[in-house]
């Protein structure tokens, strides 16, 4: 696949998390916190790792950097800018699950 459709289809997944994210905050999810780190952390990465796995056939760095990068750079920003720590241990975690979507993505499909 060339740098270009690899670059699209990392900027498609980027969007594709960012109107998840958007659609998500829509909602009363953020009101609560145990139920804002499950979607955030856990099963949107896993989500979108599996789209990016099997859909857009993506490697897992291309998924993991379409998926995380927004979130990062504001990790960072409120970190060295805002003097808020980021969290760091949650962005951890949501590439873990975004790369356990990813690996699901990725298995062989059961021929029927």
């Amino acid at each position: 696949m060339s740098w270009l459709k690899v670059a699209g289809r990392t900027v498609l997944l980027g969007a594709l998390s960012f109107a998840l994210a958007a659609a998500v905050g829509a909602t009363n999810l953020p009101d609560f916190y145990a139920l804002s780190v499950v979607v955030s952390v856990i099963l949107c990465p896993a989500l979108l790792g599996f789209i990016g796995g099997r859909g857009l056939k993506l490697s897992p760095a291309a998924t993991l950097l379409g998926i995380n990068f927004l979130p990062v750079v504001m990790a960072l920003d409120a970190r060295f800018h805002l003097g808020e720590p980021g969290g760091f241990g949650w962005l951890l975690a949501s590439f873990l699950f975004a790369f356990a979507g990813w690996r699901l993505g990725r298995l062989p499909r059961r021929k029927s």
